[in-house]
């Protein structure tokens, strides 16, 4: 997509979600016919508002009188569908800019998913629409739904029309996946207010619908299904937006793997970039991502159900020890707290249960089958414990007659609880069907897989909370990175700039060698552009004496003549000990500077342990990151001292201002960062620059 140069019209949320005129352009009255639907679909769903459906053939299309033309409609309206071939779509685009239309749905495909020239093509859809205030969706979509005027105008028939009106919205860049979303919240009860697919994005993108739901105050749960972010900073806008309006928003990704990525590139024409960079940067957000399609509809089920959950602490609760340790094994495996309860609860407790010694998870044992009271009062006296921020009630596979017996206290008490409560129910066929009846005709937050529950619960309990970045730039740094293509130059530039680098010096040909920061050390050829020196022998570690140091001199000045490269000197540095970790940025084309902090030296490749942030970054954002890699430990100082991680988060936030001020630089190595005992400090001790107007300079390691 080119940038355009007429501003983007504000998107108008009303006339999307309740429309009050509709026109068809290119309409059918088949509705087996793709321009069949979205008429069929609004007389079905009974539509109030105003239908135009537009053809150039004369007369009444299912009884609704039609226009050969947009312009002939007497009045503006604020929803127009285009139903046409690829070819006629540029024309109609202009005629319904001419009419006024408010918003146009371009149902037509062939446009930047299929090469440079549809992609012309698709901007100049958008340049035109935004010349006469109107915004396109599309192309190459099945258009949106409202359960708010009953506006079900999408262009496919499997759409489920007996819906539940709700809060939940969902933008979808995937027809397909919008239809599955929408029906499968229906079957599952979670009401739906809105469901927009957005295909290519030649103009209105999830940001612009995002930000529009962020002023609806019925919306209060969002969920994404994304290809790719076109314009990073207005979604971080936008999402900022709608969480400060109490909205929580959830999204899945694809192109988490090279076949997903293949799939989004030629679906909608997207990019699909690193899933770990999205990961990192979105949920930074504040956005919750999931894993898979059952989870995104299980956190809008579980929001809808509980609301919001004031924390993790989690009590297990069955009348079944087996089911109990598989509960709680569950919970604990997901990263939520299992408390133990306290002495006094356990006495209050004590005094309900015959049977059995209050824990958690709470094991009621077979007593609970012939005392109808007792689940009503084990629940009373957690409510008034205030230890937990959630139960999860386990229950067995239950026939009508205990169901008939004990399901009205479970339910009583799921519904009165000030403790939000989450009931999980193995359901099976000819047995359990009296107690599922009951549970899905209550109010009741129940699942059949207890493992799905709990990633449910996860996901509301764990909502991450948007990283506030540093606005820290520092607006005098001028310093070209374009020549600092080499270690010792790059090191250099880097302490002047207030980064830590190893002490060490440059031995020029010829001279006598010396460790001026004494011994052990760290020798290597300096080659202009060389980016990989120990693959040539220029790299000698471990040097511990003067005949060391010679011998190591002289070996690197061989290896260079050996592999004809231009030595100039060679680098003398102090060896440091601590933990290894490796960082670097890249200008990356959709997110911009990030900053990757990692696991260094072996463990770099065995781990794979990472973590992105967005440049700049403050010191707390720094530290949360580091606090997820899974070295982290080492940091914390597992086998050993605590490490310097307070010198470490000073040179991270500090080397993210540099990268984000220095407009030329498009990647910075530091490989490896050692940190040393607490007090000790941090250190680069190798580093390599690449801007963006030497082309000539070595890439360095993508992060």
């Amino acid at each position: 997509m080119t940038a355009s140069t007429t501003p983007r019209p504000a998107l108008v949320l009303q006339s999307l979600l309740a429309p009050q005129s509709i026109a068809i352009i290119g309409a059918s009255a088949d509705p087996g016919r793709h321009n069949g639907r979205p008429l069929a679909n609004l007389l079905r769903t009974g539509y109030a508002g105003r239908i135009y459906p537009i053809t150039p053939r004369e007369g009444d299309i299912r009884g609704i009188p039609s226009y050969r033309k947009i312009a002939d409609v007497p009045e503006r309206v604020d929803l127009a569908y285009l139903l046409v071939r690829a070819d006629l779509v540029p024309g109609l685009v202009e005629e319904c800019a001419q009419a006024g239309v408010r918003n146009l749905v371009v149902n037509s495909s062939g446009f930047a998913e299929e090469g440079e020239a549809g992609a012309a093509a698709q901007d100049r859809l958008r340049e035109l629409a935004w010349q006469h205030d109107m915004r396109i969706i599309g192309p190459n979509c099945i258009g949106l739904l409202s359960t708010v005027e009953n506006a079900i105008s999408v262009t496919t028939l499997n759409i489920t029309i007996e819906h539940t009106p709700g809060d939940v919205a969902i933008i979808s860049q995937s027809g397909g996946m919008a239809t599955n979303l929408f029906n499968r919240a229906q079957g599952d009860g979670i009401g739906v207010r809105a469901m927009v697919s957005l295909g290519n994005e030649a103009d209105v993108d999830v940001a612009d619908v995002v930000d529009a739901l962020a002023d609806d105050p019925e919306t209060r749960t969002i969920l994404l299904y994304i290809e790719q972010l076109r314009d990073v900073p207005r979604f971080r806008s936008a999402v900022r937006r709608a969480r400060a309006a109490g909205k929580a928003i959830a999204g899945i990704k694809i192109g988490r793997t090279a076949a997903g990525v293949r799939s989004a590139q030629s679906h909608t024409g997207a990019m699909a970039g690193s899933y770990a960079v999205f990961r990192d940067l979105v949920g930074a957000m504040g956005v919750t991502l999931v894993e898979s399609l059952d989870e995104l509809l299980d956190f809008a089920y579980l929001r809808q159900q509980l609301g919001e959950v004031a924390g993790d602490r989690v009590l297990v609760v069955s009348p079944s020890g087996g089911e109990c340790g598989y509960v709680a094994d569950l919970v604990e495996t997901a990263g939520l707290q299992m408390p133990e309860i306290s002495a006094k609860l356990a006495e209050r407790l004590g005094k309900v249960m015959r049977f059995g010694t209050p824990s958690n998870p709470l094991d009621l044992t077979g007593q609970v089958i012939g005392d109808d009271t007792l689940l009503g009062s084990v629940f009373g006296e957690i409510e008034r414990s205030a230890e937990f921020d959630v139960v999860v009630v386990a229950l067995p596979t239950w026939g009508e007659f205990d169901s008939a017996r004990l399901m009205p206290a479970v339910i009583a008490a799921c519904r009165t609880s000030k403790v939000p409560m989450i009931v999980t129910a193995w359901s099976s066929r000819g047995l359990t069907e009296y107690r599922d009846d009951l549970l899905r005709e209550s109010p009741v937050a129940s699942f059949e897989n207890a493992g799905r529950a709990v990633a449910a619960l996860r996901a509301l309990a764990h909502r991450p909370r948007a990283i506030v970045y540093s606005s820290k730039v520092d607006a005098q740094l001028t310093v070209d990175p374009s020549a600092l293509v080499d270690e010792v130059a790059a090191k250099s530039w880097l302490a002047e700039l207030g980064i830590s680098v190893s002490e060490e010096s440059v031995l020029a040909p010829g001279q006598a060698p010396r460790a001026a920061a004494g011994f052990p050390v760290v020798v290597k050829g300096i080659v202009p552009g060389l980016a990989h020196k120990s693959e040539y022998g220029l790299v000698k570690v471990g040097v511990k004496d003067q005949p060391e140091l010679e011998r190591a001199v002289s070996e690197i000045a061989d290896a260079a003549r050996e592999h004809k490269l231009p030595l100039e000197g060679q680098l003398i540095a102090k060896a440091y000990s601590g933990v290894e970790l490796i960082a670097g940025v890249v200008d990356d084309q959709s997110f911009g500077k990030i900053l990757m902090i990692g696991a260094g030296g072996v463990l770099a490749e065995l781990l794979d342990d990472k973590v992105f942030l967005a440049c700049p970054a403050s010191a707390d954002s720094v530290r949360s990151a580091l606090s997820k890699l899974r070295i982290s430990r080492l940091l914390e100082g597992y086998r050993g001292g605590a490490k310097d991680v307070a010198a470490l988060v000073r040179m991270l936030a500090r080397v993210s201002e540099v990268a984000a001020a220095c407009s030329d630089l498009a990647e910075l190595d530091l490989n490896p960062i050692i940190v040393g005992e607490e007090g000790e400090g941090a250190f680069v001790v190798d580093a390599l620059v690449r801007s963006h107007s030497i082309d000539s300079a070595p890439a360095l390691t993508r992060v």
